[in-house]
Order: C-alpha cells, then structure tokens, then sequence
C-alpha cells in the first residue's frame, strides 16, 4: 500500500514527509526547499498554520512546485 500512496502522491505533484522527533516546519522546508522561511507551500498544502503543532508519525504533503524555486 506504501508504494501505491508514493505513487499516486508523486503523480499528484508532491512529496510524502512522515514526521520525525525533533521535526519543525522550518528545518523540513530547508530540507525540501533550501530555506527554514519557506513553509508556507507546506502550510497550505496541509492546512496548517505557523503554530500548529507537528506530531510524530503524521504524514505532510510537500508540494514539488516550491522545491524548483
């Protein structure tokens, strides 16, 4: 099923990122887009806000446009 999931998520034009301890939105968008400022791609993607709380295990949508800026 793993696989499916990063397939259909690859053709939908973003990334899966499953959560870590010690995870921040800003050290994955460094990850994804080479700068901790560009978390909002991620924000919207996921319905999140600047606050919101990231737990271990969740899984975030990381859209693939942003990561070509």
């Amino acid at each position: 099923a793993a696989v499916t999931v990063k397939k259909a998520a690859a053709s939908a034009g973003y990334s899966i990122y499953e959560i870590k301890r010690g995870d921040t939105l800003g050290r994955i968008a460094r990850h994804y887009y080479g700068s901790s400022q560009k978390i909002q791609p991620i924000l919207e993607a996921n319905a999140l806000t600047p606050r919101s709380v990231l737990q271990i295990g969740q899984k975030l949508k990381i859209p693939k446009q942003a990561e070509a800026k």
